[in-house]
């Protein structure tokens, strides 16, 4: 199964693109406010203040647009302020969400590379 991101077909027949945006800044700032805001209700300390592991699974990335953001601010911050980066290949599951054909375990792995590394 691929988490959060459901294959809807809208009125025209045109697969949802909401997908594309999972790596974009505005999605992935929305996400941490989100996520802050759970844990302060919790009295815990905002991601930002406590050492974290950037923990990354590729199936969640079934485009190609998906892993070349327009804005990729927000995830170079969180890659480097990680005290570790993990990267779950998981090829089977990559092919099983894709919506496009060449989207595959290894195309989203160096193009996330890249990302995280310019």
């Amino acid at each position: 199964m691929c988490l959060g991101l459901d294959r809807k077909v809208n009125s025209q027949g045109v697969l949802d693109r909401d997908c594309d945006l999972a790596l974009e800044s505005h999605f992935l700032e929305s996400m941490l406010e989100s996520f802050n805001k759970k844990l302060k209700e919790s009295q815990e300390p905002k991601l930002a203040e406590i050492p974290y592991i950037l923990d990354i699974d590729l199936d969640y990335l079934n485009t190609l647009q998906s892993v070349m953001p327009k804005d990729s601010k927000t995830l170079k911050k969180l890659a480097q302020n990680a005290g570790l980066i993990t990267i779950a290949t998981e090829p089977a599951h990559v092919q099983m969400c894709a919506r496009e054909a060449n989207v595959t375990s290894s195309f989203l792995l160096h193009q996330l590379q890249m990302l995280i590394q310019s």
